[in-house]
């Protein structure tokens, strides 16, 4: 049983194809994620880090991933902070501090021109940079795994 539609009805339904075909287009291109690049600054805090470390970091240098070698940003700023120190059980009834003398937690803050993707966030040559995201960096005397703490943009800063 076939139904026979006059002229009118049938521009009507090509203008409804044709908008949700352009909707769907106007949509796949807004979805493209666009990368740009973007000065950032990110803080990395290096826990528990021994005495004699703590002036291996020094201001300018460049900083590496270790693992790739690429060379990731440049340091800002570094700071030599409080000990380094957990909280523990003590097996009773409450919970005390304990420090450790000698170790460290020392603030690093680096530079960087990063790529950034909507979706993905902030990357450094191919690593990603996002706060609470393990990184593994090689400066010229000191070697560490470190947290991200902070990451905020030029704009930001500014």
């Amino acid at each position: 049983m076939a139904v026979k539609l006059n002229k009118k009805m049938l521009l009507l339904l090509f203008v409804v194809i044709l908008l949700i075909g352009i909707s769907v287009v106007i949509a796949a291109f807004n979805r493209q994620e666009k990368d740009e690049l973007v000065e950032i600054e990110y803080r990395v805090v290096f826990e528990n880090v021994d005495e004699g470390f703590r002036e291996k970091i020094k201001e300018g240098e460049i900083v590496y991933n270790s693992r790739t070698m690429a060379a990731v940003g440049r340091v800002v700023s570094v700071e030599s902070g409080e000990n380094y120190f957990v909280y523990e059980y003590d097996g009773e009834s409450q919970i005390i501090k304990r420090e450790y003398p000698n170790r460290y937690n020392i603030d690093v803050v680096i530079g960087a021109t990063a790529n950034f993707s909507n979706g993905e966030g902030y990357s450094v040559e191919g690593a990603r940079i996002a706060v609470g995201k393990e990184l593994e960096f090689r400066f010229s005397d000191f070697v560490g795994r470190g947290f991200c703490r902070d990451l905020w943009t030029e704009a930001q800063n500014g």
